[in-house]
Parts: structure tokens; C-alpha cells; sequence
């Protein structure tokens, strides 16, 4: 194989950096650190606002959508906080 050959073989492989693999692991911290408090929450009456709740599952789809990135998820997340929000008491 010619070395230019290499070259162009070795630009088409995606690699992940050490910067990336850091970024998606504190991602992923965010995102295990905010299921912990939406299910164990050290202030239960934060679950009694529906302001908390609906910012708090936009935050977590943001962050899914970044971790994952899929741009539908942040449009799911909007969509789930604002029925939550309109939702009937």
C-alpha cells in the first residue's frame, strides 16, 4: 500500500480523543447523578413542583440529546414537561 494510500485510509476512520471519551464520561456522570435525584431525592418536596419536575426533564433529555446525539430527544423532553405541566390536578 502507498504511503498517501494509508494516508487518506487513516483520515476516514473515525477516532474518539481522549477529550471526547472525558466529555461523554461526564456526561454521563450528569446524567446517572440526575436519575439519582429524580428517584432518591434528598428534598422530596422539590417533586411536589411541577416548575422543578419540568425543568429538571428538560435538563435530562438535554443531556441525553448530548450524550447520545439525537436531537429528537430534547423535542420529547419539552413535549413531556409541558404535559406535565398541563396536566389536571
Amino acid at each position: 500500500m502507498k504511503p498517501m494510500d494509508n494516508e487518506i485510509y487513516r483520515r476516514q476512520i473515525p477516532s474518539r480523543s481522549w477529550s471526547s471519551i472525558k466529555a461523554y464520561a461526564a456526561l454521563f456522570t450528569v446524567q446517572v447523578v440526575m436519575l439519582w435525584l429524580f428517584f432518591m431525592p434528598p428534598f422530596p418536596t422539590l417533586l411536589d413542583s411541577p416548575l422543578f419536575v419540568s425543568v429538571f426533564s428538560i435538563m435530562f433529555f438535554c443531556v441525553l440529546c448530548l450524550l447520545y446525539n439525537q436531537a429528537g430527544r430534547i423535542v420529547m423532553g419539552i413535549a413531556f414537561a409541558y404535559s406535565y405541566v398541563q396536566r389536571p390536578d
